[in-house]
């Protein structure tokens, strides 16, 4: 590719920034790649947009259940939010749309991500107490 190209290329328009956040909160390589496609695509303004599964998949290189798949990933996690669009035939019949997407802020996904990390370690500790006291009643006093 010529140097050329690249002198003209106007970097803020043809760029995205995403949050350093999404490789802490352990999302899947398929997550994040979908995540930055989305992030791409929103309206900086509303936050939405609305690609089609298909169009996903292709950007990303996955199929429309593999785009689902990582779709839903990202609504646990708390990274976005998607709503049903409806449109209307040319013969006025109501067809489903596209969804659309609304990306959250990203402070939301890592409260959500370090609660449930306290609740992982809280049941953990309280899972190694009673093997603790299982050894203690049942194998100790037994021996």
């Amino acid at each position: 590719m010529s140097r050329a190209k690249h002198l003209n290329r106007d970097p803020i328009s043809n760029s995205f920034i995403g949050p350093n956040e999404i490789f802490v909160i352990d999302l899947s390589s398929t997550a994040i790649a979908i995540y930055c496609y989305l992030l791409c695509c929103e309206d900086r303004k509303t936050y939405t947009c609305y690609p089609s599964f298909r169009a996903i998949g292709k950007a990303v290189g996955v199929t429309k259940k593999t785009v689902e798949k990582y779709v839903r990933e990202l609504e646990e996690k708390r990274l976005i939010e998607t709503k049903r669009t409806h449109m209307a035939a040319k013969d006025g019949k109501i067809l489903n749309g596209n969804l659309e997407y609304h990306i959250l802020p990203i402070q939301e996904a890592l409260s959500y991500y370090h609660e449930n990390k306290i609740h992982e370690f809280a049941a953990e500790q309280k899972r190694t107490e009673q093997r603790k006291m299982f050894r203690y009643y049942y194998l100790d006093k037994a021996g």
